[in-house]
């Protein structure tokens, strides 16, 4: 019995023994796992404090990436920019710009004495639009520019120019297309920046716009300008008409020099220059070859050739030009000399046709005075105190036609002395309000005395042309 006992108690021992054991290293697991269990949410909250701060890295990168393409991006976007020299867009480099101007004028004529005796017929009053004109214009990176501009304003809507240009080199362009040939000084002024309203009579016996190739540039420091070119060939008077018809050509050639331009003084905005064409020309009145309609200031009509005169050969003009401002007055003058061979059935011979201009203006508000226009210091502000510029000016030119174009009498003189005048001598004056740069107000008074031209007799004198011409211009 004891020997069961014993063996019962011993396994009774060994169960409890083993109990305590579980229980011990139940004990120590827990314990374990309890002294465990604060490390693990420590190295937790170290990865995720890590990973925070990694992502918060990774979100600052990509805004400074997001910085770095928003400048670049700014730096290559387009810059548009308006104000008084027009609107235009150019590339952040500046070589790609596209231009967009403009020119409106808005004439009011008036004339007296047109009813008497004497004159082909009565002038009309009226009001008309003299130019509307929208340029775009700009460069195709730094070797390349071009201009365009259309006429809306006259009899009917033309294309005065449209030309492509190589830029080399500021002293070596070449410019091909239609534009006006380098001849005479004020035809070359802008439009914009004219004195008076309409050009004087030299203009007259210059050709004008012409499709062809010019090389011109700048030397020495910009003191010397020059121009040469080829082109189809035209008449006095206006612009060559398209196509061309006569396969001949002229070429055309200016010197201009601003020998004090760099250097401050009296002088330092004189300048002087010679011009002159050479070419052939060959046809009828009514053709490119001897198309000349020669103006009075007014834009009326005092000669033309007899629809039988022919151009014969040889035309030539030769033109001295000079301009001096200094301060706020200014002097411009200029010479024309053009010298054409005609025919009229057995009448054949050389005629000199001559012209010339001495213009004076005074800006009495005291602002410069240029061949580039009047800039207004103070411009007009309604209610403000700014009045704009105000600008007087003097002039006097002639235009004399060769006694040769009308004599051999009947139909084979080369223009009709009942109709066409011998000469024409003009007188202006002119009154201009600068509201600001882009707006002026003109006012002109122009008289105009013909010898000749009479429809009455042969040899008496068309009556005198006195016109009062008014003028709006908007530019920009």
């Amino acid at each position: 019995m004891r020997s069961i006992n014993k063996q019962r108690s011993g396994k009774i021992m060994s169960y409890s023994n083993k109990k305590k054991g579980i229980f011990a290293v139940s004990a120590l697991t827990l314990i374990a796992a309890a002294a465990a269990a604060p490390a693990y949410a420590q190295d937790s909250g170290a990865t995720s404090v890590q990973d925070l701060d990694q992502r918060i890295r990774i979100l600052e990168r990509q805004l400074e990436i997001q910085k770095e393409d928003s400048e670049a991006k700014a730096k290559e976007a387009a810059v548009v920019t308006a104000g008084d020299k027009g609107f235009s867009i150019k590339s952040a480099k500046g070589d790609y710009e596209l231009q967009f101007r403009g020119l409106f004028q808005a004439d009011a004529r008036f004339f007296n004495g047109d009813n008497l005796g004497g004159n082909p017929g009565r002038l009309n009053d009226q009001f008309l639009l003299r130019r509307v004109e929208p340029t775009i214009s700009g460069s195709l990176g730094k070797l390349v520019g071009f201009q365009i501009t259309p006429q809306f304003g006259g009899d009917a809507p033309a294309l005065l120019d449209f030309w492509g240009e190589l830029r080399f080199d500021p002293a070596a362009n070449v410019r091909v297309g239609r534009f006006k040939q380098p001849v005479g000084l004020e035809n070359l002024q802008s439009s914009p920046a004219l004195t008076f309203i309409e050009r004087a009579l030299p203009t007259s016996l210059v050709p004008s716009r012409d499709n062809g190739i010019q090389l011109h540039g700048q030397l020495f420091s910009q003191t010397l300008s020059y121009a040469i070119g080829v082109f189809n060939g035209g008449a006095d008077a206006g612009d060559a008409a398209t196509p061309d018809t006569d396969n001949r050509h002229d070429i055309a050639a200016r010197v201009f020099a601003e020998p004090f331009k760099n250097s401050p003084g009296i002088l330092q905005n004189l300048g002087v220059g010679i011009a002159a064409t050479t070419g052939n020309a060959y046809g009828a009145a009514n053709t490119v070859a001897i198309k000349s309609n020669y103006k009075s200031v007014a834009q009326n009509s005092f000669f033309a050739y007899r629809g039988t005169t022919n151009a014969n050969g040889k035309h030539t003009h030769l033109a001295p030009q000079a301009y001096w401002y200094n301060n706020n007055y200014g002097i411009l003058a200029e010479y024309v000399i053009s010298r054409q061979e005609l025919k009229n059935g057995l009448n054949e011979r050389s005629v000199s046709h001559k012209a010339y201009q001495v213009a004076a203006n005074y800006v009495l508000t005291g602002e410069d005075a240029s061949f580039k226009g009047v800039k207004p210091k103070s411009p007009f502000k309604i209610g403000g105190d700014g009045w704009g510029a105000f600008e007087i000016a003097a002039r006097t030119s002639a235009l004399t036609l060769d006694s040769d174009t009308f004599i051999a009498g009947g139909g084979t003189s080369f223009a009709d002395p009942t109709l066409a005048a011998r000469k024409a001598t003009e007188y202006g004056v002119a009154a201009n309000w600068y509201l600001t740069t882009n707006a002026k107000i003109a006012l002109n008074y122009e008289a105009t005395r013909f010898d000749g031209g009479a429809t009455a007799l042969q040899g008496t004198d068309r009556q005198n042309e006195r016109a009062i011409i008014a003028r709006v211009q908007l530019a920009y």
